[in-house]
């Protein structure tokens, strides 16, 4: 899963300080790599529908690389999803 900037705004949020991750300003048209996985969807109570990847090689945290969240806060991304290997 890929994050593409669309639109960029300072973040308010202070970072994982224990890890020493913080938010940084990228520049639009940036491209993230936020993880590789398989897509899996889940309903919530909510109206909304929640989307993420699920690894393929079995870690149970961090499922999303932390650093390239901490770029994409606070930005307009769109998300674009590519088939292992491709471009």
């Amino acid at each position: 899963m890929v994050a593409v900037i669309l639109d960029t705004r300072a973040s308010p949020h202070c970072g994982d300080l224990a890890r020493g991750l913080s938010p940084h300003t990228p520049t639009v048209g940036d491209e993230i790599a936020l993880g590789t996985g398989t897509l899996f969807t889940e309903d919530t109570d909510a109206v909304i529908t929640e989307i993420g990847l699920r690894p393929d090689d079995g870690p149970t945290h961090d499922w999303l690389n932390p650093e390239a969240l901490y770029r994409c806060h606070s930005q307009t991304v769109r998300l674009e999803l590519h088939p292992s290997g491709h471009r």
